[in-house]
């Protein structure tokens, strides 16, 4: 780590009115007031690179009993402000009880954030990158201290301590609860509450059943929660916030929207996200049961990387899908399929042209040059020469990548898996399909890697989109890959390389180039 950089960290945590803590290959912002900690995780010395994440714990806030809905809540919220204000699309990741871990799963002792869009949470310490870590500061800066109203959420200091209000159960929205089980239909237990139980305290009350859904009421703050872990559902009953998210959504739309074949697509300058027509759906039915207005239930809809965040004049519903840059270019494929004219929307004409008989080494080289250029990537390198029929050629990365679900998060240590990956390139004149791209698994494990990627010249057939996608969604590998859309997108990004490989391609892109930084006039761009 160079002494600039911590003296540039120590800079910006000075501007905000952070505490910055560490210095060796991690450093912290923190504000004991608050529940949220930025974190900078030095990867690259050489490029000056900071892996850039957030934490979220609520330690400090003074809630009677599990505090898994304000964890939640945070979290969530803090992606929202993200999304909405900066144009970044986040994940999140749940950190388990480090001690207890005989704890119900619905617990959410903590949560990283990290942005993948629009630069896979990773900046160069420059004037750009710099700038870009001071949007999300200020964004950051500017949720916490709205936090209390967002909460609805009063303290008063007695004697030099902050004490708030207490009010905590669930006996009191058992019917609601119910209510959301049977929308969502998620089996759900009849129980009879003994009058005595509610005289207990919070800490007396036995736990709603069943085990892996949790409900709570709260008046301070003021809100009821449902958490479903089967269903991904979430819940929450608040009607000032939730008509405050509505009226700022609906009066300025942050993004630009496509309906495509079965998803709704979001786009801003930097940031791609898509949300199914089925989980769509769901939160409508979900927010329109519990609705007390007889008319019809006025809704909006904010997609992260594996949230759908939903809300109504009275309600916020969060679901656990796939909501991110994924999903986002499948649907695009789909889309390219099916109309040539929402296709000069989201592919504008360009002046690559693609050689009809593409040079197998030269494609290679020219995987390799964007991947030493792909966030994240520390180093890139050939291990094979090309010995199949179509031109595949094999690459090692060492690549920082997100977490996959079969990762264990830990508290304190960061949500980005420095993996060996090896890459697969496919030069062909057709779709590549599944029976083209055999055992990845085997070869994979024959080198020693954690990760696949496939990167190709034309397209992949629906099979094999299908195929890799499940091998991701099973979490026991990281699997991404590029077609030439998004090879266009990177070629029109870094102008140098598209020309060094005139057997590839020639030319130079014109028009938008949605997800990397440029993008039509008057859509914002921080930094």
């Amino acid at each position: 780590m160079k002494s600039s950089s911590l003296q540039c960290l120590k800079k910006l945590a000075e501007e905000f009115g952070y505490t910055p803590y560490g210095g060796d290959r991690r450093v912290s912002f923190r504000d004991e007031r608050t529940s949220i900690n930025i974190n900078f995780e030095f990867t690259n010395d050489k490029r000056n690179t900071v892996f850039v994440y957030l934490y979220v714990r609520t330690t400090s806030w003074d809630l009677p009993g599990e505090r898994t809905d304000a964890n939640e809540f945070i979290s969530v919220m803090l992606g929202v402000f993200l999304r909405v204000e900066d144009g970044i699309s986040s994940s999140l990741w749940d950190i388990p009880h480090p001690a207890e871990i005989s704890l119900s799963e619905t617990e959410i002792y903590a949560r990283y954030l990290v942005a993948n869009q629009p630069f896979d949470s990773e900046y160069v310490l420059d004037d750009g990158g710099v700038e870009n870590i001071r949007h999300i500061l200020g964004t950051v800066r500017q949720f916490e201290f709205n936090m209390p109203w967002l909460f609805d959420w009063t303290v008063q200091d007695k004697d030099g301590v902050p004490e708030a209000e207490q009010g905590y159960g669930w006996v009191e929205i058992d019917d609601w609860a119910k209510k959301i089980a049977s929308t969502i239909d998620e089996p759900w237990q009849e129980q009879e509450w003994p009058e005595k139980i509610l005289q207990m305290t919070p800490s007396e009350l036995p736990g709603p059943n069943p085990e892996n859904i949790q409900y709570n009421w709260r008046i301070n703050p003021n809100w009821k929660y449902y958490r479903s872990i089967a269903s991904g559902v979430t819940v929450y009953e608040m009607p000032g916030f939730a008509s405050a998210i509505l009226d700022r959504i609906s009066k300025e739309p942050p993004w630009q929207t496509l309906d495509g074949t079965r998803c709704k697509l979001y786009l801003t300058n930097t940031t791609c996200n898509a949300i199914t027509y089925a989980d769509s759906d769901l939160a409508h039915k979900l927010l329109d049961e519990l609705s007390t207005d007889e008319a019809a239930t006025a809704i909006v809809c904010i997609p992260l990387e594996h949230d759908l965040i939903a809300a109504s004049p009275e309600h916020i519903v969060f679901i656990r899908r796939e909501t991110g840059r994924k999903l986002f270019e499948n649907e695009r494929e789909s889309i390219r399929k099916r109309h040539q004219r929402e296709s000069t929307l989201l592919f504008p004409i360009r002046s690559f042209e693609w050689q009809e008989h593409i040079d197998d080494q030269q494609f290679e080289l020219m995987i390799l040059d964007l991947l030493k250029r792909e966030p994240g990537v520390q180093r890139a390198r050939i291990v094979s020469g090309s010995t199949e029929p179509d031109g595949g050629r094999d690459i090692l990365c060492d690549w920082h990548t997100p977490p996959t679900p079969g990762d264990l998060m830990i508290d304190n240590v960061p949500p980005s898996v420095l993996r060996r990956v090896i890459v697969q390139c496919k030069a062909s004149k057709k779709s590549v399909n599944k029976s083209d791209v055999q055992d990845i698994r085997d070869t994979v494990e024959h080198n020693e890697a954690e990760g696949y990627f496939l990167a190709v010249s034309l397209h992949l057939t629906t099979p094999l989109t299908d195929h890799l996608d499940r091998i991701r969604q099973r979490g026991q590998i990281w699997v991404d890959w590029w077609t030439r859309s998004e090879i266009e997108e990177r070629l029109a990004k870094h102008q140098d390389i598209a020309q060094k490989y005139p057997g590839v391609v020639d030319g130079v892109p014109d028009g938008p180039t949605y997800g990397l930084g440029t993008a039509p006039s008057g859509l914002p761009f921080p930094g």
